[in-house]
């Protein structure tokens, strides 16, 4: 009896079957409809399967490009499966030193004018210029070889006709440096110094600039804080010592004094000339230095430094005796 009245509870517990319902029959055309609609939906899956595969090769191919640039400049690859450590840091690697392979001479800045214009040359400058250039036009072929070889210029395999566009513009490049010695109040410029350090050159044009607006070329150092050059020290003996002949030139032109003492031994720049890196500057350079300082003034020749030698001595001690004989011989 308790067995038949716990069933009953249970079948009552139980939730009541909802009949089935049938799916009301479809016509023709919504058949057609239907499968219609699903073909569409699976043209629409397979777009979007084919867009995500050329997707995923599109990474893979930027990750392999990413993995030979990273192992290339030492990061880290992010195409491949594993990240790329990085390369071992190598130490700094200093720039190139003057005389070596590879080393660049900069320029300095060029002269600020007050007014914020364009610097322009003199037109008296350039008219000498002009007409320094012009009389080389008139010169027979051993004369402009004469002409840039007092000049310092070393001469090798050129025609005449580039000898004498080369004449023409070391000329012009001298005239205008002698007309700066026409300029009153010239003022002392550590810039002048500064941009023969470390072997910089400021190239014939920029070092005129600095002349033709009044810079003195005569300045002296203060100090190796402002110049970079030690206390005494002028824009000649500075461009001396570095084999800078086409500045050295054009400093002279300007009116650079050549009996300017160099510190610490009161070398005049014909010793600097002589103590300065031959070996990397060459032998016919140097000559051609020697050649352009005893063109302007020879009796620089007998000046003595601290030491007492003369600027032939001078090569002896420092033995370089091509350069003692050439300077003999030269006289």
């Amino acid at each position: 009896m308790m067995i038949e009245k716990r069933k009953a509870e249970e079948e009552a517990a139980k939730p009541a079957k909802q009949p089935k319902t049938q799916a009301p029959e479809m016509s023709l055309n919504q058949h057609m409809q239907a499968m219609l609609a699903m073909q569409a939906q699976m043209m629409a899956h397979m777009q979007s399967i084919a867009s995500i595969s050329s997707h995923e090769s599109m990474m893979g191919s930027m990750g392999s490009s990413m993995a030979s640039t990273g192992s290339a400049s030492g990061g880290y690859a992010h195409g491949s499966q594993q990240a790329r450590k990085p390369a071992v840091t190598l130490p700094h690697v200093p720039q190139h030193l003057p005389g070596t392979p590879g080393f660049v001479r900069k320029s300095p800045p060029q002269p600020k004018l007050a007014n914020g214009k364009k610097y322009q040359p003199c037109a008296a400058a350039l008219e000498a210029a002009q007409r320094a250039a012009a009389a080389v036009s008139y010169m027979s072929q051993e004369e402009v070889k004469n002409a840039l070889l007092k000049h310092g210029c070393v001469i090798d395999k050129h025609s005449f006709k580039e000898q004498r566009a080369w004449l023409q513009e070391v000329e012009g490049y001298v005239a205008r440096a002698r007309w700066t010695r026409t300029l009153p109040n010239k003022h002392e410029d550590q810039e002048l110094l500064s941009c023969f350090r470390e072997g910089y050159a400021p190239g014939s044009e920029d070092l005129l600039r600095m002349l033709e607006t009044g810079s003195d070329v005569n300045t002296v150092s203060w100090s190796a804080k402002d110049s970079g050059f030690k206390e005494g020290m002028t824009p000649l003996l500075a461009c001396a010592s570095w084999g800078n002949v086409e500045e050295l030139r054009i400093l002279i032109a300007a009116g650079a004094d050549l009996h300017a003492k160099a510190p610490p031994f009161d070398n005049t720049v014909l010793h600097v000339v002589i103590g300065g890196d031959i070996k990397s500057w060459g032998e016919k350079k140097a000559e051609g230095m020697i050649r352009l300082i005893l063109e302007s003034h020879p009796n620089v020749v007998m000046v003595k430094n601290n030491r007492g030698k003369t600027p032939e001595n001078w090569a002896r001690h420092e033995m370089k005796f091509k350069l003692a004989e050439y300077i003999n011989s030269y006289f």
